[in-house]
């Protein structure tokens, strides 16, 4: 009595459970790629970051206009760390370091691109510019000793 009790309940998962698996069955290996492919690409482009959100660019001053995004060469790699000393927010001389907000980057590429300028001797450093118009959004200065 107690065996038919339990068959019986667990006839109408069984039953489930194999429609389930004819309709899996149906499906083909190619639409079960895809649909990863898909997920994967969904879940790469919503994983986007960059290191920090603020970064600090030290630059060169290549123009008359310090606070001109397009005369502010970067010449060295970006850091998260505040400039301090010889180059400060607080200073009142030239500007000689860009702190930019990197959170609206949406090309880990182009940013990367960017990056791989500064380092390479053939081509010209990247300016503020460059970043600022891949969507990084200028946010504050650090800047020399004013001259005694």
């Amino acid at each position: 009595m107690k065996t038919k009790r339990i068959i019986t309940a667990a006839l109408p998962i069984a039953m489930l459970f194999l429609a389930f698996q004819v309709a899996v069955a149906k499906k083909s290996p190619t639409s079960f790629k895809s649909l990863f492919q898909k997920e994967h690409v969904q879940s790469s482009i919503a994983d986007f970051t960059v290191l920090a959100d603020t970064m600090w660019f030290p630059v060169t001053i290549n123009g008359l206009d310090d606070q001109d995004p397009e005369s502010q060469d970067v010449y060295d790699q970006p850091t998260n760390q505040t400039p301090s000393g010889d180059c400060d927010p607080e200073n009142q001389g030239k500007v000689c370091s860009v702190g930019l907000d990197l959170s609206g980057i949406t090309s880990q590429e182009a940013y990367n691109e960017l990056l791989n300028q500064i380092d390479d001797d053939s081509q010209p450093n990247p300016t503020i510019q460059d970043f600022l118009d891949i969507g990084a959004t200028y946010l504050d200065d650090a800047h020399e000793l004013a001259p005694n």
